[in-house]
């Protein structure tokens, strides 16, 4: 939070924890783009419950990833070990449950402080190929489509009304 100031540019910055939180439930439901996530927040209930009515848009996201991606990775780590532990999360599947279950607590099950550190650096692996992926994508779609653009716009020439219809009016005729 400390480090998360605004450059006196645009609008006010958005919350680092809500970035966060955008980030690593996009991240273990599979939706690794920043253009996605953002498409997310307006169409499905949980990234917008997470966004609290805030809109950010994708450019903000990426931009929040790329510049604060040491400790994202931090952050990420301690949260999918915190949900591993609870037996909440594994990489790919989020579950938000209550159920409370009788545990196993036996030698066999239970981890040495060797295998604990083998686990956090695979894990910490696991967490910076997530995040180049997730840089990658943008990349990608920076290129196909623009930096500040989402992708799902209309066409330039379909933009105004008019020359949306007599576009619609000219393949109905050709039909």
């Amino acid at each position: 939070e400390q480090a998360y100031r605004s450059a006196g540019q645009g609008n006010v910055p958005y919350h680092p924890r809500l970035m966060v939180k955008l980030l690593v439930y996009g991240y273990c439901t599979g939706v690794f783009s920043s253009r996605q996530i953002a498409t997310q927040i307006h169409e499905n209930i949980a990234f917008r419950v997470l966004a609290a009515g805030h809109q950010p848009s994708h450019r903000t996201i990426a931009r929040f990833r790329r510049d604060h991606v040491e400790r994202f990775q931090s952050v990420f780590l301690e949260v999918l070990q915190i949900a591993r532990e609870a037996k909440l999360v594994t990489l790919g599947t989020v579950a938000i449950d209550g159920t409370k279950i009788k545990a196993n607590a036996s030698k066999h099950k239970a981890m040495s402080y060797g295998r604990m550190a083998e686990e956090e650096a695979r894990l910490k692996a696991e967490i910076a190929a997530i995040v180049d992926a997730a840089e990658e994508k943008d990349s990608l779609e920076d290129e196909e489509f623009g930096p500040d653009f989402r992708g799902d716009e209309l066409p330039a020439e379909l933009a105004r009304r008019e020359k949306r219809l007599a576009t619609i009016q000219a393949a109905k005729a050709r039909l």
